[in-house]
């Protein structure tokens, strides 16, 4: 019979690893029945050696296990959900743990090989949870949204149920994630905030397939003159346009930044493609 471990996987991971002699016991451990030992610093089989009695203690030392016995992933949400509700949990992780079918996507959507391969953020954290949850909220709406910690707990509670709904958001996010594929390279250095990923995702979605190969060029320059704006002149369209963005940037999780940087960018990107086919226009005469 195979178990999971709902909690306390990183508990067990650690005993494991001292009893295979992988870590040792740290240097400040105290033996609280004989303050005098010193044994920090010592692995498992030093232990054994010195102490066999203290390590035979560590051998029989009954470890309290609740077993729980369901196969449900929304009654485990739940369960884990209620266990940390003690700790400091990160808002991916409360929602990943909440009742009804949204998780379950959500948790879909972020095992996609665009978050694997394509982003460079950290997701220690569950950032790529929090993006899918963004995407997700898009599509539902089919607009963008507020993307923020209450917006997306909202949203995992309005559609609790919403299977078909869910289902057709999951298979469009998919599919353009597979696009956005087509843009972004291996840890693509213009994904290195998980902020800017719903915003691209948005911009992407609305682009002709032709023009997705010039889309990765386009955004890197965009991107450059951010960070030299003081090249551009301020009073131009463009270096209008360039300080509404990094303005933009602030507040990356306001429906407003959403669609600013969106509008910038489509438009942007419209006056790129028409100068590169003027450019291929004096080229060919």
């Amino acid at each position: 019979m195979r178990y999971s471990v709902v909690d306390g996987k990183q508990r067990l991971n650690s005993i494991f690893s001292f009893l295979n002699n992988e870590i040792p016991l740290s240097q400040d451990f105290v033996f609280l029945d004989d303050l005098d030992l010193d044994l920090g610093g010592l692995f498992y089989k030093d232990l054994q050696e010195v102490m066999s009695d203290v390590a035979s203690r560590v051998e029989e030392f009954p470890l309290p296990v609740m077993h729980v016995v369901t196969d449900d992933p929304i009654k485990i949400r739940e369960l884990f959900l209620r266990l940390n509700k003690g700790l400091v949990l990160t808002g991916p992780e409360k929602r990943n743990a909440m009742i009804g079918n949204v998780p379950e996507v959500i948790s879909a959507i972020s095992t996609h090989d665009f978050f694997s391969n394509c982003t460079s953020y950290q997701s220690a954290r569950g950032q790529h949870l929090n993006n899918a949850a963004k995407l997700l909220s898009f599509e539902l709406k089919d607009a963008t949204t507020d993307t923020k910690k209450t917006a997306l707990d909202g949203l995992v509670e309005e559609y609790a149920d919403s299977e078909s709904e869910l289902a057709v958001a999951k298979s469009e996010i998919l599919e353009q994630l597979d696009r956005l594929m087509l843009v972004f390279g291996h840890r693509d250095a213009l994904l290195r905030s998980a902020g800017s990923v719903p915003a691209f995702y948005w911009f992407v979605r609305d682009i002709n397939f032709d023009a997705l190969k010039s889309t990765r060029v386009f955004l890197n320059e965009f991107h450059a003159s951010l960070k030299e704006k003081s090249k551009v002149d301020e009073d131009s369209d463009f270096g209008r346009d360039l300080r509404e963005y990094q303005r933009a940037l602030r507040s990356v999780n306001d429906k407003w930044s959403h669609d600013l940087r969106y509008e910038i960018l489509k438009r942007n990107f419209a006056k790129y493609r028409e100068a590169a086919q003027m450019r291929r226009s004096k080229g060919a005469s």
